[in-house]
């Protein structure tokens, strides 16, 4: 199978929406399984498009919080709520400055 889209891999890996929008937990093994790749496959798509755990814990963007709201999300709303996600990311992305933050997020409040 070939790589999907960056957004596609976003909303699997970071908010949980598989290719047909269901929401379930997915670590990099169950995404290398959708997608008949292996685990370094999946961390190197995710390195390329800046999705990777490293990268992420460093920009100032709660994607803990999405991937929950994401379970609560209809039908008709999950295309906007992705792109919405998405674009947020990537703008925090853009204004992070390495080494200025580290996410510690009390699971408790999300």
């Amino acid at each position: 199978m070939s790589k999907p889209a960056d957004r596609d891999l976003f909303a699997h890996y970071h908010l949980g929406l598989d290719a047909n929008r269901v929401h379930r937990f997915a670590n990099l093994a169950d995404i290398a399984r959708a997608y008949g790749v292996d685990r370094p496959t999946v961390q190197s798509w995710l390195s390329a498009a800046r999705f990777d755990p490293d990268t992420v814990a460093t920009v100032d963007y709660n994607l803990s919080k999405l991937h929950v709201d994401a379970m609560f999300v209809t039908a008709a709303e999950v295309e906007s709520f992705i792109d919405d996600a998405l674009a947020g990311y990537l703008e925090a992305l853009k204004q992070a400055q390495p080494g200025t933050f580290q996410h510690d997020h009390d699971y408790d409040d999300l």
